[in-house]
């Protein structure tokens, strides 16, 4: 299954449940929200944000026009310099694990 597949599906369970005035807890995946979000460990709790003003530092949950769902944060002002933070920050991230599943199949 492609991850616009699962995006499809949890969209749908998760739209009604939204526009509903639920509050719906996710476990994201994916490298891109490092170190803010660290999976599989931390998760993320999701609400409507109808009558709410977006701010930089709020966390975002949207549809690509592919169906896949994306988590971001708003952080308009580093925005020049984000790809020197963020993508040092991922490289670690994606050394860090793969050092440890290497250690895991060792032992």
């Amino acid at each position: 299954m492609t991850q616009e597949e699962k995006s499809k599906q949890l969209y749908e369970k998760l739209l009604p449940l939204l526009q509903n005035g639920n509050e719906v807890e996710i476990y994201p995946s994916g490298t891109s929200m490092f170190p803010l979000i660290n999976p599989p460990n931390d998760s993320v709790v999701l609400r409507s944000i109808k009558d709410t003003r977006l701010k930089s530092g709020d966390i975002i949950l949207y549809r690509r026009e592919s169906g896949l769902l994306v988590l971001h944060r708003l952080w308009l002002m580093l925005r020049p310099v984000r790809p020197l933070i963020s993508r040092p920050l991922g490289t670690l991230w994606r050394n860090c694990t793969r050092r440890q599943n290497n250690q895991r199949r060792q032992n």
